[in-house]
């Protein structure tokens, strides 16, 4: 798997497997796989399935905006394997952007 849309879609498929193909937040059906932290903390792009949640437009829009926190993304999709970025230090929680919180 070489190529960036080939990654960005297997983890899709994992992420909306993993999370039944439903929005984590609400009942809605999932139409996106959102990285939990942003994908250009990582160099690699960040497509693990411990760090993206399936979830419909308006939470989406909501993930994003930061209204959902990390936590709450990690907590409603059973996340418990908490995936950081090299460099990250595991003793803090960090915002979607890498802002310590």
């Amino acid at each position: 798997m070489n190529s960036k849309k080939e990654k960005r879609r297997q983890f899709k498929k994992d992420v909306f497997a993993r999370d039944s193909f439903k929005c984590v937040i609400c009942p809605k059906e999932a139409v996106d796989a959102h990285h939990i932290l942003n994908r250009g903390l990582w160099e690699d792009g960040g497509y693990h399935v411990d760090n993206g949640v399936s979830v419909c437009e308006t939470c989406h829009l909501d993930a994003e905006s930061g209204k959902i926190s990390c936590d709450e993304l990690r907590e409603k999709a059973d996340i418990k394997n908490i995936l950081l970025p090299e460099g990250f230090d595991k003793n803090f929680k960090y915002d979607k952007w890498g802002n310590k919180i």
